[in-house]
């Protein structure tokens, strides 16, 4: 045999070698497997979040709105029903009463309904909105799943 030879069978790693390293790189790439999965659940999470605030941001700005508008308003004896009173036509007296400004042309009606009655679990609490009485409701504000 060569000195040659001798030298370049020197360089090579022993098995135990590669399959230390062979495990190291196994164990680094399932912890960062696993950072990923977690990574991923936890940005869902945040984009849940963010989606219901949006939702809830946008829902109450469309209620301060149509208080404002509104010239009366009720609300159930429960609290969990808002009811506004609208005058579509403020140069007529509807009701004659002598008022043209306190008419009630139709009603717009906000309803908090909750499944389990317990309004600190979101899973199940929704508002809704109603234009008129004989409108189908719409959800406003509902839980991201």
């Amino acid at each position: 045999m060569s000195p040659r030879h001798l030298q370049l069978g020197r360089r090579a790693f022993s098995l135990a070698e590669v399959m230390v390293a062979l495990g190291l790189i196994t164990l680094a790439s399932l912890g960062f497997l696993v950072y990923l999965r977690y990574a991923g659940v936890t940005l869902t999470d945040i984009t849940n979040e963010t989606v219901y605030g949006q939702q809830a941001g946008h829902a109450s700005s469309f209620l301060l709105q149509r208080i404002r508008a509104c010239h009366a308003f009720t609300v159930s004896a429960d609290g969990r029903t808002l009811a506004l009173e609208f005058d579509d036509d403020p140069n007529t007296d509807s009701n004659n009463d002598g008022n043209k400004f306190n008419d009630t042309d139709h009603v717009e009606t906000f309803q908090f309904s909750d499944g389990d009655g317990s309004v600190t679990t979101l899973t199940d609490n929704v508002l809704t909105y109603k234009a008129t009485a004989s409108a189908a409701p719409v959800v406003l504000v509902r839980r991201v799943n």
